[in-house]
């Protein structure tokens, strides 16, 4: 199967904006958006809390996890010129890993993240590669269970939505 990039790009904006509404709503995070320069250093966001504490942070939305039960820790984002995945470059603190169909939202550490995925290549873990045109990108499929288990986990959400048949949202 190959994946349009343009296609998939609208689908993760789509969460990126569903994450904001999140964040903002439902734990008060003020969020600010980045410009093109620090967002191509892996950062989507800046979070700051009431407390005062900031962190740069990440958005991955991941629309087959629900149903593989595998997290794609990406670790080439272009096969032709072998161009480094966001596992391996990302300079954000936090990654927010969405999985929309589950409504479950995973918070990591990225910096003990990133220094696991060599590790976590040699525990056998399959690959997996998505196809663009021209290109194909490519990650380790770690099991959510496995990966969720680790201490680089800082928190895990489930984002529950309002029943639809109550305009107001209150069931």
């Amino acid at each position: 199967m190959t994946f349009q990039f343009g296609v998939q790009l609208d689908a993760g904006k789509e969460g990126e904006r569903e994450l904001d509404d999140f964040f903002r709503e439902q734990c008060g995070i003020t969020i600010d958006t980045v410009g093109l320069k620090v967002d191509k250093r892996g950062i989507d966001r800046v979070f700051r809390w009431p407390s005062g504490k900031v962190a740069t942070v990440e958005y991955k939305t991941d629309f087959k996890a629900a149903k593989t039960r595998n997290a794609f820790i990406e670790t080439i984002s272009v096969s032709s010129t072998n161009k480094p995945g966001w596992a391996l470059t990302s300079e954000a603190q936090v990654l927010v890993y969405f999985i929309p169909e589950a409504r479950d939202i995973h918070i990591f550490d990225m910096y003990l993240l990133k220094s696991m995925v060599e590790w976590t290549a040699a525990q056998g873990f399959r690959t997996g590669r998505a196809s663009n045109n021209g290109y194909y990108t490519e990650g380790i499929l770690v099991p959510l269970d496995w990966l969720l288990a680790r201490t680089w986990l800082i928190e895990s959400l489930k984002w529950e939505l309002p029943d639809k048949g109550d305009a107001n949202g209150m069931g």
